[in-house]
């Protein structure tokens, strides 16, 4: 009788070491985010890509998928896309000139600068863009933070100075 009933109290106390704490298994708030999306993930990958293969020449390079045009219009609110640019279902890459690329340069060397920062970044991005002139639009940026030029419809367009 004696060795059931310590018997019994050590299988008690070895089921309780099991039982959780209260409120351990609760989802805290934090969790409650939404997950980011596949095409969302791609980008960030790209970006990393392209800072890792380019480690001396990068400039701040962002890309966004915009599906509902919102990020667009905060662009454009913030005047740093032209107002005439769709970004509705379009990879929005936005290059900003942290190296002083773009300052002092005349409109030909400006627009050649552009499309060659444009066909650095574009291979990291293909899989997702597969036609550069329907699933992009790009935005220059100087040093300071103001539009320089867009692309946009397979077109490379400068603002007036």
């Amino acid at each position: 009788m004696r060795t059931k009933k310590l018997l019994a109290a050590f299988l008690l106390g070895v089921g309780l070491c099991f039982v959780p704490v209260l409120g351990y298994g609760e989802i805290l708030g934090w969790m409650d985010v939404t997950k980011e999306s596949l095409m969302d993930s791609y980008l960030f990958e790209a970006k990393s890509s392209y800072m890792m293969c380019n480690p001396t020449s990068c400039l701040n390079v962002s890309f966004y998928y915009d599906p509902d045009e919102l990020y667009g219009k905060h662009l454009k609110q913030a005047k740093l896309l032209d107002w005439r640019c769709d970004t509705k279902d379009k990879i929005v890459i936005v290059v900003t000139d942290n190296r002083g690329v773009f300052s002092g340069k005349f409109e030909t060397t400006l627009k050649e600068e552009f499309k060659r920062q444009l066909e650095i970044t574009y291979p990291f991005i293909r899989v997702v863009a597969t036609n550069i002139r329907e699933d992009i639009v790009a935005s220059f940026l100087s040093e300071e933070g103001g539009l320089l030029g867009y692309f946009d419809g397979g077109y490379y367009f400068l603002l007036e100075k």
